[in-house]
């Protein structure tokens, strides 16, 4: 795949290719439907330009402490159009947010887009934090992002249709003094589950069960990308609702603008 999505995961990339293949037999048709499905899971949320223009800002930092820069993080998060849609109520998000998220805590944030860029907003920073996300592009971005952090906040490019985060985490990290029974962390899953449940009916629900983690902060779109509502909230809640695994229960639901959070806690 070039241009736009060159760094698109090659395992997505040969995965989609092979689902088009059985559905079209001319190759001109294969690759549009290639594209068309790479934009509404992946290119539709980016701006133009966005990465070459986060990295010149990040790279030309300046300021006293790019991860407790608050205004800092709001001018690379509007660069992506998922953290972007939360640019007017961003402090009580993450306010909500970070109130389930411990100091000790590794956060592992699946299909994080700029998402990582929102430590700022953090109570406090988490022990340790594994980003993973289809495009090689953002991965390398976030970790340039990183890079001040150490070790324990790393990214890692991740088809997430196929492959189960949890089973990278601590390769992702190199944790040597991980203890996997109380290291149980949280699972960030930001506006992931609709487009993995589009690729495979209950992939999300997979990776929900699989992390390992103690807790989940899940979100829904509530409203279309032209601003539509089509009963999105109300379809979510429900897909939600009917598809949670045992041993996971929904402890609180919060809707900030047009976007619907869910706190997952496991059963002990």
């Amino acid at each position: 795949m070039t241009g736009k999505y060159s760094s698109v995961d090659p395992a997505a990339v040969e995965r989609i290719y092979a689902d088009m293949s059985s559905r079209y037999s001319n190759r001109g048709d294969i690759i549009k439907a290639v594209k068309k499905e790479f934009h509404l899971i992946y290119g539709s949320f980016l701006t133009k330009d966005c990465h070459a223009r986060a990295e010149t800002l990040i790279r030309g930092y300046r300021g006293e402490d790019i991860y407790a820069d608050k205004n800092f993080a709001r001018r690379l998060m509007a660069l992506h159009v998922s953290t972007a849609e939360r640019a007017g109520r961003v402090e009580e998000i993450y306010e909500m947010i970070a109130g389930h998220i411990r100091p000790d805590d590794t956060v592992v944030d699946a299909g994080c887009g700029f998402n990582p860029f929102s430590l700022p907003f953090f109570r406090a920073r988490p022990k340790a934090y594994a980003a993973y996300d289809l495009c090689g592009h953002t991965v390398a971005l976030v970790n340039s992002y990183f890079e001040r952090l150490g070790p324990a906040y790393r990214a890692q490019t991740l088809d997430l249709s196929e492959r189960d985060p949890e089973a990278y985490r601590a390769q992702t990290l190199d944790l040597s003094a991980r203890n996997p029974e109380t290291d149980r962390g949280v699972l960030l899953m930001f506006k992931l589950f609709p487009l993995l449940e589009r690729r495979k009916k209950g992939r999300a629900f997979e990776i929900l069960t699989s992390s390992g983690c103690r807790a989940a902060i899940v979100s829904f779109p509530t409203k279309s990308a032209s601003g539509r509502e089509r009963g999105m909230e109300a379809y979510y809640a429900e897909l939600f609702a009917k598809g949670l695994p045992p041993g996971l229960t929904v402890a609180e639901r919060h809707v900030f603008g047009n976007e619907m959070f869910f706190i997952v806690k496991r059963d002990c």
